[in-house]
């Protein structure tokens, strides 16, 4: 292996830590609110505000460091893979708050 190979690899390598580091507390810091929710004296929509402002900062996280999308590669790929990224988050998060209403809906009546 040459060596701008192994520089080439010591940074990605150190990209993914980075990103995997960054990942993880943007988890574990919604996880502990959550859990030490009952001791803070806080209202529930600011918690669940600053729990959606965190899960935005990772989407852009992963895309940065996971699905490599960077402002220097050309705008149709990024565009491409914006829009599929949506569309899996908007599939997946209509669809729970789909089935948690239903189920609401068939428990309450």
């Amino acid at each position: 292996m040459t060596k701008l190979g192994k520089i080439k690899k010591a940074l990605a390598i150190r990209e993914y830590t980075v990103g995997y580091l960054l990942a993880l507390l943007l988890t574990a810091i919604p996880f502990a609110l959550t859990m030490a929710n009952e001791g803070l004296n806080t209202e529930r929509t600011s918690v669940l505000s600053f729990i959606g402002i965190l899960s935005l900062i990772q989407i852009f996280v992963h895309l940065k460091f996971f699905l490599h999308l960077h402002i220097k590669k050309s705008p149709t790929e990024n565009f491409a893979a914006s829009v599929f990224a949506l569309t899996l988050m908007f599939i997946m998060v209509g669809g729970t708050i789909w089935i948690i209403l239903n189920l609401n809906n068939r428990m309450m009546s």
